[in-house]
């Protein structure tokens, strides 16, 4: 086990539960994230493929383990780098989902402030799965590549 990547973790949990308890969950939405969410796995599928995307989602482990349980490539890299990339578009098409439902409700001006608030969401819920799990873990695989070619050339 990589000590820094559990603290990592634990941090992370910290900082999100601070997110939960600021305001009585504020920061909550569950239709939000999973519309980021699965948007991204479509997103992700489609590039490719299912198996390679397990691969991808297996390099989150690398954040807490030392050694890779399976051998790690440049396609990783290529994989979680295109999973960051889709986070972010599935974040961009979800806020304009909520725009769209936030206009719906312009007969009642007390309701904007809420709207806008849910509406922009799912760009935290992206900027978050991007740039806490798995930009770190891009830098896990660029790291145990640059090591493995070391030991090669060694």
């Amino acid at each position: 086990m990589r000590i820094s990547g559990v603290l990592a973790l634990v941090f992370l949990c910290v900082f999100l539960g601070s997110m939960v308890g600021v305001g009585g969950g504020a920061f909550l939405n569950a239709p939000a994230f999973h519309i980021v969410a699965g948007l991204a796995a479509a997103l992700s599928l489609l590039s490719f493929g299912f198996w390679d995307c397990l691969c991808g989602l297996g390099c989150l482990l690398l954040l807490v383990l030392k050694k890779a349980p399976f051998a790690v490539g440049p396609r990783h890299a290529l994989i979680v780098k295109g999973m960051i990339v889709h986070l972010y578009a599935a974040g961009g098409v979800a806020v304009l989902v909520g725009a769209m439902q936030m206009l719906r409700q312009l007969d009642d001006p007390g309701k904007i402030g809420v709207g806008v608030a849910m509406c922009l969401l799912p760009v935290l819920y992206a900027a978050l799965l991007a740039e806490f799990l798995f930009r770190p873990a891009l830098h896990r695989v660029a790291s145990l590549l640059v090591d493995e070619q070391g030991e090669g050339q060694a």
